[in-house]
């Protein structure tokens, strides 16, 4: 709430201070906001500034979840397959229709960002131009995972499979950053930390398979390479750390492991 009403009185008079200094500046900007909550909730629940919520709310644009308009999937895909490859300097891969469209019947709690981090994975674990369903065998695996069975479990046993599937939902949400899905489940980062562990939550798709990058001649398995917070590295590289604390650097399209 403190950072609210630095940023309420920043949108109210459009100045600010540089650190040290003792004279406001003004500044000509825009201000575009987006929240993956529903913030008149936040306001009644007394988590969001009511002034500021008012103050932000000029224009209301509502953005459907990814689940209720399946029949742009097939773009975004064409799209993010084109434009991580270029990222990546290789010639632009393909989608086989049926991995497709097994896409297009995916529920995607994660919206467009878990989307786009699917086909980033499929790029970096597909040897070839054309990627198939048998590249992506975590699809199969999240379908599953919709479907609650009811079995002999005691109360305590499924109220601690909700409480796995609720945090695991909140993480992929948040691209598994930390600090974010805290804040969105209301933990602290340390608590947050022993529930993963407590509960056993992990990635999905943690198969030990072995990639071989021709380009760097090196090996490494897939449950190291568990994208995280994205750190900027000198020369252009960036760097991408996982949950065993290995490192990996992508410098000029290429993938190394330090």
């Amino acid at each position: 709430l403190a950072a609210q009403a630095k940023l309420l009185q920043f949108l109210e008079s459009l100045a600010i201070e540089r650190l040290g200094e003792t004279r406001s500046r003004k500044v000509d900007v825009r201000v575009i906001a987006a929240s993956n909550k529903e913030l008149q909730d936040e306001v009644q629940a007394k988590r969001f500034r009511e002034d500021l919520y008012y103050r932000l709310n000029v224009i209301d644009v509502h953005v459907p979840p990814l689940r209720t308009h399946r029949e742009d999937i097939s773009e975004l895909v064409e799209y993010f397959l084109e434009v991580t490859c270029q990222e990546l300097g290789i010639p632009t891969k393909t989608l086989e229709e049926p991995a497709l469209k097994k896409l297009r019947e995916l529920s995607w709690p994660g919206n467009v960002r878990q989307l786009r981090n699917t086909i980033e994975k499929a790029i970096s674990l597909t040897p070839g131009l054309t990627i198939r369903l048998s590249d992506l065998p975590e699809l199969a695996y999240e379908e599953k995972e919709d479907v609650v069975e009811i079995g002999s479990d005691s109360l305590q046993d499924a109220r601690k499979e909700f409480e796995r599937r609720f945090i695991l939902q909140a993480l992929e949400e948040e691209d598994w950053n930390m600090s974010a899905a805290a804040e969105r489940l209301g933990l602290d980062r340390t608590n947050l930390y022993r529930k993963i562990k407590a509960l056993k939550i992990k990635r999905r798709n943690h198969e030990r398979t072995a990639l071989h990058l021709s380009n760097c001649g090196r090996h490494f398995r897939d449950d190291c390479f568990i994208r995280a917070n994205c750190c900027r590295q000198p020369s252009g590289s960036y760097g991408y750390t996982d949950n065993n604390h290995c490192c990996l650097h992508f410098v000029q399209g290429t993938t190394l492991m330090l």
